[in-house]
């Protein structure tokens, strides 16, 4: 699947995020934090959900989390208009308009 949002492009079969032309380099784990985002798009995402989704079968710490979600906002933050924002009533949310192309 590949989703567009603003200049940025993400392909998911290829693990890939493209500004323009431009590949932006993220770890394997943020990619994986990403995508579950994208698919998710439409609804708030709690820290206990993307524990369990993006490390299915290893435990990590609140601290790995809270790491990863920084180094995505770093990567996001180079983007226009996209990030993560935190509603009022909890959880994390991308602010991204999104197009799925394929």
């Amino acid at each position: 699947m590949i989703y567009r949002f603003g200049e940025c492009t993400y392909d998911s079969e290829r693990h890939e995020l493209w500004r323009g032309q431009q590949k932006i380099a993220v770890e394997l784990q943020v990619r994986e934090v990403l995508l579950y985002f994208l698919q998710h798009r439409h609804r708030m995402l709690s820290r206990d959900e993307l524990l369990e989704a993006c490390w299915r079968e290893t435990y990590v710490s609140d601290a790995a989390l809270s790491s990863c979600l920084s180094r995505l906002r770093l990567a996001l933050e180079r983007l226009p208009f996209i990030g993560l924002a935190r509603p009022a009533r909890g959880g994390i949310q991308p602010r991204a308009k999104l197009a799925l192309l394929g």
